[in-house]
């Protein structure tokens, strides 16, 4: 299979595509999830669901004029507390959290949770991935789909379903003896693709199944012709990092999720 080769340059770009990967995680919140507008973000709160990340996050957390650190906190505290909720994670407006929040956040004993943002340089494909399996639309066996995330998925699989709704995503599952054993996907925003997902069942790994279904997806994005092709890694993501990076990402960047030390 020939692919086009996709150039990105990411000099001068982190910012935007940091930018970016913030935006498309708070829009697939919003799959599971309805906001709540406050003066210091947009909170999203599952109080029946206290275990998953995304739903249960305040985006765009921001520093308004004339308030200081200790009252943003303490309003989104006040909200999640009335909702019966807990919030297992703040992210900043901006790329970074201004110098004000993050003394307040390290004093009230919050943690940072890196995540990385790598960009797709010059695409490379490598040897050895698997033609002979089965690739599908995750919608095409949903109930599979849910499955694999429940057993292997880093979002809990009721939101992983969910997600499905956001019409920008494109999911995509790897099928061996008719049963999913990878899934991957992208996100499409503006001239920008983002890699949201990249999982595996342990007892496949290493025989090219996930490689083949980044061929197609690196494909879609070639198609698409995204000026940029980017992805958010986590911790403990380190399977899709050695995936993404063999296939030509670097990363560019990076920007920090604060938890409670406590529950809030």
């Amino acid at each position: 299979m020939e692919l086009p080769v996709i150039h990105t340059d990411p000099a001068g770009e982190p910012g935007h595509l940091i930018r970016t990967v913030k935006r498309v995680l708070a829009d697939l919140a919003c799959c599971s999830a309805e906001p709540v507008e406050l003066a210091v973000g947009r909170a999203f709160a599952r109080p029946d669901r206290p275990d998953a990340d995304l739903v249960n996050w305040t985006f765009d957390l921001r520093l308004p004029d004339h308030v200081d650190a200790a009252r943003v906190l303490d309003d989104v505290q006040a909200h999640y507390a009335s909702v019966g909720g807990r919030c297992r994670g703040v992210v900043s407006t901006d790329v970074d959290f201004d110098a004000e929040l993050i003394a307040e956040l390290t004093r009230r004993g919050w943690r940072a949770r890196p995540v990385d943002v790598l960009v797709l340089k010059t695409l490379t494909i490598p040897s050895g991935w698997n033609e002979q399996v089965q690739v599908l639309p995750a919608r095409a066996v949903i109930e599979q789909y849910q499955l694999l995330y429940e057993q292997v998925g880093p979002t809990p699989a009721d939101c992983a379903v969910e997600q499905l709704d956001e019409a920008r995503l494109d999911s995509f599952v790897a099928r061996v003896d008719r049963k999913v054993v990878s899934e991957a996907s992208v996100v499409s925003v503006g001239d920008v693709g983002v890699i949201r997902s990249v999982i595996e069942r342990p007892e496949v790994v290493g025989r090219g199944i996930a490689d083949r279904l980044l061929v197609d997806l690196f494909g879609l994005c070639g198609r698409a012709q995204f000026r940029a092709v980017c992805a958010p890694v986590e911790p403990g993501e380190d399977y899709k990092r050695t995936l993404l990076e063999r296939f030509g990402m670097v990363r560019c960047g990076g920007f920090a999720v604060y938890e409670p030390g406590t529950v809030v």
